[in-house]
């Protein structure tokens, strides 16, 4: 009778440890179940996926409260943070982690899973961002970032594309990209964001700053890339800004001669009425640039393309920030020079991110 009161008892102990366990593996199938991948046609932060696999979209930290939505391989669609954020203005790091781990993890899933993540300002300006299609592959490394800033991981050019961002004083960060025996060479972009001025200020590395590495496979231990403080050595590549001012009654495409220039909330094309930052690779004693344009997309080659500082070459320094209007004079569309000022890089060793 005692022996089969001690069974029972064990078995009682194994339904509740088996409940314990299956519990969060539940509640991940559920939050799946109900995972949205509805584009939300207002909202603030357009996304697209060019990796094979469906993710989930967090808003700040990784938590099941800050799930925005879900958004399926090689698609695109726009999120609604808004509920999320209690200012007005700001900044986030915005992450995914894949579908399938999040279920299989039982949704109790953390900082080593996400396998990208960018920093999203919000205010009057909308964001759009691509999910580089190099990344969420079985080849993995570890980053730490020792700055108190978001680090963009930048892949085998000062300028390349963008892997991931690695969030403030992270350690043992994995970024997951596709195998390689080659490996490949990654370059930090620091982001300095002011929430005063709802500024974004970019700290690059020198060709020098990159870190060779070579992705782990399955249980390999990978090599660990360490981006340190930035400190005045690394503004051998910098960026001057160009904040631009659209009142010319139309929407154009920002060039440097035939190349779209990105702003830095990702899109190429600006709007009537809007005003958008972007950044241009540039020495410090200044870059000779001849064929800055705007690109109305339509209409004859003297009409559809206007360009900058009269059609003149123009010298940008680094570090420095032209503003720019555009706008419709009589039936043409001009561009002026309003003003120039350099930005001061402020080390205040805060990186003022919300949701974290």
């Amino acid at each position: 009778m005692k022996r089969n009161v001690i069974v029972t008892a064990a078995v009682l102990a194994m339904a509740v440890l088996a409940g314990c366990v299956s519990s969060p593996k539940k509640q991940a199938k559920k939050d799946m179940k109900v995972l949205s991948y509805a584009n939300q046609p207002d909202g603030e932060l357009e996304l697209t996926n060019e990796t094979a696999y469906n993710l989930v979209i967090f808003a700040g930290k990784i938590s099941r409260d800050n799930i925005l939505g879900g958004i399926k391989e090689s698609s695109t669609r726009s999120f609604d943070f808004r509920k999320f954020v209690s200012g007005r203005t700001g900044a986030f790091l915005v992450r995914a982690v894949k579908v399938d781990v999040y279920e299989a993890k039982g949704g109790v899933v953390t900082e080593k899973d996400v396998i990208f993540a960018k920093l999203v300002t919000f205010g009057n300006l909308k964001s759009s961002f691509r999910i580089s299609g190099e990344i969420g592959g079985d080849g993995k490394l570890l980053f730490e970032n020792m700055s108190p800033y978001p680090v963009e991981v930048r892949l085998n050019n000062v300028a390349g594309e963008v892997l991931t961002t690695l969030p403030p004083y992270c350690k043992e960060q994995y970024v997951y990209v596709k195998p390689n025996s080659r490996g490949y060479v990654y370059y930090p972009t620091y982001l300095m964001y002011d929430k005063e001025k709802g500024q974004i200020t970019s700290i690059i590395g020198k060709d020098e700053d990159g870190q060779a590495a070579r992705p782990a496979e399955g249980n390999k231990t990978p090599q660990t890339v360490i981006f340190p403080m930035p400190n005045s050595k690394m503004y051998g590549t910098k960026v001057a800004y160009l904040t631009i001012r659209n009142e010319s009654g139309r929407a154009f495409i920002f060039r440097n001669d035939n190349t779209e220039i990105f702003s830095q909330n990702g899109y190429t094309m600006i709007n009537s009425g809007e005003t958008l930052t972007f950044e241009v690779e540039s020495a410090e004693n200044g870059t000779i640039f001849r064929s800055l344009n705007a690109d109305f997309r339509v209409g004859s080659k003297e009409n559809r393309f206007v360009k900058f500082f009269g059609g003149q070459p123009a010298t940008l320094k680094a570090g420095v920030e032209y503003n720019i209007s555009v706008f419709n004079e009589n039936g043409l569309v001009k561009t002026e020079v309003e003003s120039t000022s350099e930005r001061e890089v402020d080390y205040d060793l805060s990186s003022h991110l919300e949701l974290e």
